[in-house]
């Protein structure tokens, strides 16, 4: 798999599906200046573990970019020889939900910010429409979100991955895959 021949890749997953492992090793063999993305925030010890196994996988060569209530302005920083990964637009907007924070301002900018940038984007991002509808009002109201913002993506990327057991299925842009 490469993102040499792509703009954008949307790399969705369940929990535990491998996604990030798969975005990191596609990174990883493409060429340019590798930039990790953090959105996750280390508020126990699980995350803090989490964290720092993400950080061995990567090792020294990408460059660590951290802002977990970002609206995305970053992107504009990041040239055409830049090779980025989101990780991961499902934490990022808990965040944003967890703090309250305005939705209707920060996500469409975020999402200018996303399809302006020259950069090559892998977005990783949680695969909510396989499960059960939640009883909360609030988690419903987050896989409705994520939902909405995940098939936004996947219409403006050039490529669209499933990722089920560590496997990947190309659901748009076969084309982009080596």
């Amino acid at each position: 798999m490469s993102i040499n021949k792509s703009h954008r890749i949307l790399v969705l997953g369940g929990s535990a599906s491998g996604k990030s492992l798969w975005a990191e090793k596609v990174i990883a063999d493409a060429v340019g200046q590798k930039i990790y993305f953090a959105t996750a925030q280390p508020f126990d010890d699980e995350l803090r573990s989490k964290i720092t196994l993400h950080k061995q996988r990567r090792g020294d060569e990408w460059k660590l970019i951290e802002s977990p209530f970002t609206d995305g302005k970053e992107f504009q920083n990041f040239g055409p020889d830049c090779v980025v990964l989101f990780e991961c637009l499902s934490t990022w907007l808990g965040n944003l939900m967890y703090a309250n924070l305005n939705l209707t301002d920060i996500i469409p900018e975020f999402l200018i910010n996303l399809n302006s940038t020259p950069a090559k984007v892998l977005i990783v991002s949680v695969e909510v429409g396989l499960g059960v509808i939640p009883a909360e009002k609030e988690n419903r109201k987050f896989v409705q979100i994520i939902g909405e913002l995940n098939q936004k993506i996947a219409a403006q990327a050039d490529g669209v991955v499933l990722i089920s057991a560590g496997l990947p299925l190309i659901l748009k842009g076969k084309d982009h895959f080596e």
